[in-house]
């Protein structure tokens, strides 16, 4: 009888340690799953639906200022000056004021090669350094391409090619001036490098 009670005792004291509960069950980590980008293939760009031109008379509508860098209208195009210290960025819309691409997020440039010109001069009598960006948002960009404009207005132009790749968001134009420099821009194009 001892026994007995004495085997009760101790299942009775191992039930109490135990709190007379099963084991709790662990916890698993859940793994989100991971994103898949399921792209949608755009139709091909042709050169004519890349061609862009905006000239003296369409920049004060197109050109976006941004923190860094004013856009104020005038005559002859538009007036570039740096009003923020952030830094130059060239990816995404770039930090400088911008130029919206119409329709390259309904169309495919990739491999295009793409020419980019700015025609600009300096807003003083004084050389001003201003720095030019095309950028895909997503895809690269052609990082920051570093200009003199002097008094006498001239044209700055660079080559940029597209990589591979799906992309359904805009491509831009960015423009950034240097700190105490005012640029005048009179006309951007956009198209194939021939």
């Amino acid at each position: 009888m001892f026994q007995r009670v004495a085997g009760i005792a101790i299942l009775a004291l191992s039930l109490a340690a135990c709190g007379g509960k099963e084991e709790p069950k662990k916890e698993r980590a859940l793994t989100p799953p991971p994103v898949t980008v399921s792209p949608v293939a755009l139709p091909k760009a042709s050169p004519e639906q890349i061609e862009k031109k905006w000239s003296a008379a369409d920049l004060a509508t197109v050109f976006k200022a941004s923190d860094s860098i004013a856009v104020e209208a005038d005559d002859a195009g538009v007036i570039l000056s740096r009003v923020g210290e952030d830094d130059n960025i060239s990816g995404g819309r770039t930090t400088g004021a911008h130029i919206l691409i119409e329709g390259s997020n309904e169309l495919d440039y990739s491999n295009e090669t793409i020419r980019i010109s700015v025609t600009a001069k300096s807003n003083s009598d004084t050389p001003a350094t201003f720095q030019v960006a095309y950028s895909t948002a997503r895809k690269g960009n052609s990082q920051w391409q570093v200009f003199e404009a002097t008094d006498t207005e001239a044209s700055f132009t660079f080559d940029y090619k597209i990589r591979e790749g799906h992309d359904g968001t805009p491509d831009y134009i960015g423009i950034a001036v240097s700190e105490g420099s005012e640029v005048l821009i009179s006309e951007v194009s956009v198209g194939v490098a021939s």
